[in-house]
Formats: structure tokens, C-alpha cells, sequence
């Protein structure tokens, strides 16, 4: 390397003290008369690298030719052509290293667009390149499943009004549904189910929607209407029944809720029963407000908040007595209460709920005085059929 020739050159014997070829010491060779230096540019100037003295009389070296002498490094070389190195300048897009993309949403081949499920009450899910898709149960639609769909029907009900202990009048079973008279309520009220908009009983039965059809599942009762006209004649003595069950239809207020004096409509177009249909049973849930066996079940201890009750039924009207022994007759006069009713399971005729039929056998209903009595679902049938598939259901026929 060029660095260790100069170095090499540098060091002269004469600089560390070290004898020559001739083996006498450096200061041997010096002038004896140092008092008038030479003309470095005279004749006799000694030649380069000859020992001088210094004035304090130590030996000196004249190196500038060994310092000229000495070869400079040498430059970076220089080669002419050669690629200059570019400054800093961006990638070319085509040479860039990919950048890492973001994952694409799941899919079927992913196997996770549907892990965890995302489709709600039962739902299935298909993964498609779109994400996940879902497949809904009866009864629910949206895309994941999460709204529930319904399908009404309505039904033409008849039934059966019967007593067991009633004083002076005894055991007896009357057929009801047919509204044909205003009750007669003392002083005169007005009463929204007049003859001609509440012609005869009926209910409204809420099932899950099917693709446009009412299928077994969870099902409610949302209204229910039931006229109740008959007379009982006994030892010349005639009662008069002229009263109103109604539940899902009036206005309530209070505490517990309780219809108004006079009543008025107030139609929610919501559950007020829950039960489950399987094949053709429909099971009510649970319900404590059941009499207890005793003689007489009054309406203050028919009060439930369970779901398997008919919530806030209610009786308006009159029942009276005329001639005979109207004395021995109780519970005659105005008729304004409101209750929790128990239900007995109703028994559908086909699997096909469009056109099968029901019927319910007769349930204990509280009563005022110390009187047993019971009301059936005789016979029913359909009327109409709504689903919610194309616009929402409207409870506004009877």
C-alpha cells in the first residue's frame, strides 16, 4: 500500500539515534564550524539528507527533499463512463416491493364469514363474496335476522256462558257471541261496540309469518271481543244478561289498569296473551291467576303479570231482574271490572292455519258473588288472514 512506502521513507536512520554503515555516531560526522551556515544554493550545498547542526548544537537533518520526495496518495481514481450514483428518487412502482394489501372481507373460501354466526333466532348463515348471508327462521326477517314478521288471522267466535250455583236459577248454559243490543247501563252510557261496528264475537290470533303464511310457533292473542246477551227464566222470575268481554280493545287507566267509565276504544294492535303452538295445541304459558277452588273468584285476586294470562279483560253492561223473586238473585246491576284471565289450550282442527279452526273448553272467569262461572270456545271461523310481508298489520276489522 502507498501509506506504508511513505512511512517507511519518513523514518531515517539519522532520526532515531542509530549508527550508519560507517558505525560512527551521528554527531561524529558534524562540521566543525557551524558559526557560518552555508548557501543552501551554493555549489557546495550539501546534498539532501545531509546531517546539519542546530544553534543549540544538537544535529539536525534538512529533510525537504525527503518531504518533497515523498509520493502524495493518490486520488480516488477516476473512471471515465462510469454511472454516477442517482440522488434519492423514488421507487419504481413496477420494481417496489408489494405493500402488504389489507385482508379482503371473509368468504366461502375463507370458511369465516360466518364464524361467529351473526344470524340471529335461529337463523342460518351462508358465507358469500359479499360477506356473510342469512337464511331466517319463520317468524323473522333482516338481514341478520333481527326483526319479527307476523301473520294475523281472525276469527268469527261463538261460545258458551254456564253457571253452576246460581241462586234461585241454579246450574245453566247459554250460547253467546251475538251482539244485537246496546247494554242497558244505568244511568245511560255510550259504549263503542255498538250492534253495528262489533256485530259478533271474535279474536285475533297472532302467528309467525311463514312466507305469507301463518305458521305454528309462538302465538298471541291481541284482540278479543265477546257479547255475552241471554235471559233465564225460573219461578216466574227473569234475569237479563246484557254485558261486553273485551281484551286488547279499550282504553285503560289506574292502578292496577282498569277501563274507563264510559269505556273507549284504545286498540295497541299488541300481544295480550303468549302461548306456543305445536302441531295443533296451542299451550298457553304460565299463569297464576287461577282460582283457588273456593266458591267464588272475585276480581281482586284475579290480578297476574304473567304472560300466559288474557291481561286486562274486561266486562261492561248490566244484568237485572224483573218480577218474581228478584230479591233472591245477586250480582244484578251495572257490570265494570277488569282482570287477569286465565286460558285452557286451544284445539285447531288441521295444521293448515290459514283455514283450521279452534276451540277452548270453558275456564273459570271471576265473578262478584258466590257464584261459580265458566265461558267455552264453541266454534270459530276465519275471516281473515294478514301478513306483514308487504306492509304493516293493521288491527282495524272486527
Amino acid at each position: 500500500m502507498r501509506i506504508a512506502s511513505v512511512v517507511s521513507i519518513l523514518i531515517v536512520p539519522g532520526l532515531l539515534g542509530c549508527s550508519d554503515d560507517s558505525g560512527a555516531p551521528p554527531d561524529s560526522r558534524a562540521p566543525k564550524d557551524v558559526s557560518q551556515p552555508k548557501d543552501l544554493a551554493s555549489s557546495d550545498q550539501a546534498p539532501a539528507g545531509d546531517v546539519g547542526s542546530l544553534p543549540d548544537g544538537k544535529p539536525k537533518v534538512d529533510t525537504p527533499a525527503l518531504v518533497d520526495a515523498a509520493p502524495k496518495p493518490d486520488a480516488a481514481p477516476k473512471i471515465d463512463g462510469a454511472p454516477k450514483p442517482d440522488t434519492a428518487k423514488p421507487l419504481d412502482a413496477a420494481k417496489a416491493p408489494d405493500a402488504k394489501k389489507p385482508d379482503a372481507a371473509p368468504t366461502l373460501d375463507g370458511g369465516n364469514a360466518c364464524a361467529p354466526n351473526p344470524c340471529q333466532h335461529g337463523g342460518t348463515c351462508t358465507s358469500t363474496s359479499g360477506g356473510p348471508s342469512c337464511t331466517c327462521t319463520a317468524g323473522w326477517k333482516g338481514t341478520i335476522c333481527q326483526t319479527a314478521t307476523y301473520c294475523d288471522v281472525l276469527y268469527r267466535l261463538t261460545g258458551t256462558f254456564h253457571t253452576t250455583n246460581a241462586p234461585l236459577i241454579g246450574q245453566f248454559s247459554k250460547t253467546v257471541g251475538t251482539n244485537a243490543a246496546l247494554p242497558p247501563f244505568s244511568p245511560t252510557r255510550t259504549t263503542p261496540f255498538t250492534p253495528a261496528a262489533f256485530p259478533s264475537g271474535y279474536i285475533r290470533l297472532r302467528f309467525p309469518n311463514g312466507s305469507g303464511v301463518p305458521v305454528a310457533g309462538p302465538v298471541s292473542i291481541v284482540e278479543y271481543f265477546m257479547p255475552m246477551e241471554f235471559s233465564v227464566t225460573t219461578a216466574g222470575t227473569t234475569v237479563n244478561t246484557n254485558v261486553d268481554h273485551s281484551a286488547g280493545l279499550l282504553q285503560l287507566g289506574g292502578t292496577p289498569p282498569k277501563i274507563g267509565d264510559p269505556p273507549a276504544l284504545g286498540r295497541a294492535c299488541a300481544a295480550v296473551a303468549s302461548g306456543t303452538l305445536s302441531g295443533t295445541t296451542l299451550t298457553w304459558s304460565a299463569c297464576s291467576a287461577v282460582p283457588t277452588g273456593a266458591a267464588s273468584w272475585t276480581f281482586s285476586n284475579a290480578v297476574s303479570g304473567d304472560a300466559g294470562c288474557l291481561h286486562r279483560m274486561s266486562v261492561w253492561g248490566n244484568v237485572n231482574c224483573t218480577a218474581g223473586f228478584c230479591s233472591f238473585v245477586s250480582g244484578l246491576g251495572n257490570q265494570r271490572e277488569t282482570w287477569d284471565q286465565m286460558l285452557q289450550p286451544f284445539t285447531f282442527s288441521g295444521t293448515n292455519l290459514a283455514t283450521a279452526t279452534f276451540t277452548m273448553a270453558e275456564v273459570q272467569t271471576p265473578n262478584s258473588t258466590n257464584v261459580n262461572t265458566y265461558i267455552a270456545f264453541a266454534a270459530t271461523s276465519v275471516v281473515k288472514v294478514e301478513c306483514d310481508t308487504t306492509s304493516p298489520i293493521t288491527c282495524d276489522e272486527q
